[in-house]
């Protein structure tokens, strides 16, 4: 005689109901139905699942080896069924991603369009937030993956890196720091660099993000000041405007200079410092097995960075 799933969905429900009467209503059958599944288990196993005390009823050692090994295969059986379903052709499945603001300006369009090409019975929803919320709405649900930049703001969620973002260093087209930079001829494609220190005595613009903020104090203590900041931007686009107009100098991610049009980019530079990498990933809840849908949105995430 096999084990079917429901017979171990019974039992389990059993003992998180502590009750048979309260089982059976919850999986809308009649009480003498689950008490016949549960006598035809234990007498096929030779075994007690359950002892009554106090009004209610326990697992026995044996019971509790029962549900723990059930769960894994209940387990295994839900996700073999959302598998199926996300690669028949008849179901459409549904891929919520939330996004900070950089990353789904300069990033994530290029990903969504690779994987609707290769994934044309996968709807997505695209949800652009700060990074903070997006974590949230993917703790409550709301969102089965959200892209953001580290660290973490929850250690409930799991995350799989990116590809980092070079920071550089940025000013204005005829700001005279430009007569230092310095070219290295053996890399070609490569921004020139700079002394950041030379930039001691000049306001500076910073992105108005906690897990930026730090880096770029970081960084400017490194070249061994302290910087005066003479405004703070909620956004890279009105970092990049203030610095192109000579309002100050400041930090920008590579892939923004690299993109934006020669007359609206200001000047910008590698500096050599450690840690001048900005770092993105995919993260998700670390209580749940990721679908199919969402374990190919991160490989290809992954491979195209």
């Amino acid at each position: 005689m096999s084990l079917h799933i429901n017979d171990i969905l019974y039992i389990k429900t059993i003992a998180e109901e502590r009750s048979f009467s309260k089982a059976a209503k919850k999986l809308l059958i009649s009480q003498p139905a689950l008490s016949q599944t549960v006598q035809r288990l234990e007498q096929r196993f030779g075994v007690e699942f359950f002892i009554r005390k106090n009004n209610a009823v326990f697992l026995t050692p044996a019971g509790e080896a029962f549900v723990r090994d059930g769960s894994k295969i209940l387990e295994l059986s839900e996700q073999l069924t959302k598998t199926m379903n996300e690669l028949s052709l008849d179901n459409e499945s549904v891929l919520r991603i939330g996004s900070s603001w950089f990353f789904s300006s300069f990033q994530l369009c290029k990903i969504i369009a690779e994987f609707q090409k290769q994934n044309p019975n996968v709807k997505l929803e695209i949800v652009e937030s700060l990074s903070r919320s997006a974590e949230e709405m993917v703790l409550n649900g709301e969102l089965d993956l959200c892209l953001v930049p580290l660290p973490l703001s929850h250690k409930m969620l799991k995350y799989v890196p990116l590809a980092p973002e070079r920071i550089c260093f940025a000013v204005a087209k005829n700001h005279p720091l430009n007569e230092y930079a310095e070219n290295d001829s053996s890399k070609e494609g490569e921004l020139p660099t700079i002394d950041l220190s030379l930039a001691r005595n000049e306001p500076f613009i910073f992105l108005k993000t906690i897990r930026f903020q730090d880096m770029q104090f970081r960084i400017c203590r490194e070249a061994g000041f302290e910087p005066y900041v003479a405004f703070r931007a909620m956004n890279w686009l009105t970092v990049m405007s203030f610095i192109r107009e000579g309002l100050g100098v400041g930090f920008l991610p590579e892939t923004l200079i690299k993109i934006t049009y020669d007359n609206f980019a200001p000047m910008a530079y590698r500096i050599n410092y450690s840690e001048t990498d900005y770092l993105f990933a995919i993260a998700y809840r670390n209580n749940i097995n990721l679908s199919e849908t969402a374990t190919r949105f991160i490989k290809l995430a992954q491979s195209i960075q």
